[in-house]
């Protein structure tokens, strides 16, 4: 049995200023080209988000979102073109979502669904494509609007840099499918020991996948977690076990296991250290 032991730029403004639209539309994200000739923005505010983890990230997105729409609502030229978010649960789910919409765009839904009605009664009137056909022009209108606010206004300006900076961050935490893992054996420094006096360290970055690692000596442990650790487990050929995670606990393999695996589920972008000793 084992035994245990006690920096952004205007481009990122105007990405983002396409994925704004998308969103105040009710469509999806599309890519868009960058006017490489804007100003720079002012960003005294630029945020750090190294270290952050992407559930905080997630959380400052929507913070930003609301401030880009606040400040656009407040100097466009048509209040139409303003934009609010509701959450709603669609049907046949108990999931309510964050939906954000332009009031042209949800005027034109509710016109679009009463001529839908209207027609299946069999009466006459402009068919429900009239209406979304004319909130597509005037998305395009407010497309091209917004783009120049981005440049005349500088405080929608830093408010899109704000946005862009921290949607770039979530993208560069976005966890992979397979885990990895950088392995340091003992000399692998030169003359400078591994930490604590340790044979094996390996610094892991957890994906969507359990990280699976070959113990090369008899005591481990798991250090410096970052996330959270769901489940551990040792298969030593025939012999196997499910360990239950606590933080500054090691681990011995009995002598008479070899061949040993470890096994750890977490959740994606969770980090740690794996100890090997002697």
């Amino acid at each position: 049995m084992i035994t245990a032991a006690r920096s952004s730029s205007i481009a990122a403004a105007f990405c983002c200023a396409t994925l704004f639209c998308a969103n105040a539309f009710g469509q999806e994200e599309t890519g868009a080209n960058v006017d490489s000739k804007a100003p720079p923005a002012d960003v005294d505010d630029q945020i750090i988000v190294i270290g952050k983890s992407p559930a905080e990230i997630r959380a400052q997105i929507l913070k930003a979102e609301e401030a880009v729409y606040d400040r656009f609502n407040e100097i466009n030229s048509n209040d139409e073109f303003d934009i609010h978010c509701r959450k709603e649960t669609p049907t046949g789910s108990h999931i309510p979502r964050r939906v954000c919409q332009t009031n042209f765009w949800r005027d034109a839904q509710a016109e679009a669904g009463k001529a839908t009605v209207e027609a299946m009664r069999g009466e006459f009137g402009p068919p429900a494509s009239v209406f979304l056909g004319e909130a597509m022009n005037k998305g395009q209108v407010m497309t091209a609007e917004m783009r120049r606010l981005a440049v005349e206004d500088q405080e929608f300006q830093k408010a899109l840099v704000r946005l862009g900076t921290l949607i770039t961050a979530l993208r560069g935490k976005a966890p992979t499918g397979a885990s990895s893992a950088t392995v340091l054996t003992a000399g692998a420094l030169g003359t400078e020991p591994l930490p604590y006096g340790a044979a094996v360290v390996a610094e892991v970055q957890m994906g969507r996948k359990p990280w699976r690692h070959d113990l090369t000596h008899p005591t481990f442990t798991l250090g410096q977690v970052s996330g959270e650790i769901q489940q551990v487990g040792l298969r030593c050929g025939a012999q196997g076990e499910s360990l239950q995670y606590e933080r500054d606990v090691e681990w011995t393999v009995p002598d008479d296991w070899t061949s040993c695996r470890l096994r750890v589920e977490a959740a994606p972008g969770t980090t740690f250290l794996l100890y090997e000793f002697d």
